[in-house]
C-alpha cells in the first residue's frame, strides 16, 4: 500500500472516531441533561411559594374573620 494513501485512511478513520465520540458525549450530555430536574426544582420552588402565600392568605382570612366576628 502507497504511504500516501496510508496516511488517509488513517486521517479518515481518527476522524470518524473523534465524530464518534463526539455523539457519544453529546448523547451522555442529553441522557444526564434530562435527569437534572433544573426545570422541576425552579417549579416547585415557585408551586412552594404559591402555595405558602395561599396557606398563609387563608390563614390571614381566617383568623381576621374569626377576629371580627
Amino acid at each position: 500500500m502507497h504511504p500516501t494513501f496510508s496516511q488517509h485512511l488513517t486521517a479518515v478513520k481518527m476522524s470518524e472516531r473523534l465524530q464518534d465520540a463526539e455523539r457519544e458525549r453529546r448523547a451522555r450530555a442529553a441522557v444526564s441533561a434530562q435527569h437534572r430536574p433544573d426545570g422541576a426544582v425552579k417549579w416547585s420552588g415557585r408551586l412552594r411559594r404559591n402555595l405558602l402565600r395561599l396557606r398563609l392568605g387563608f390563614g390571614l382570612r381566617g383568623s381576621s374573620a374569626g377576629a371580627a366576628a
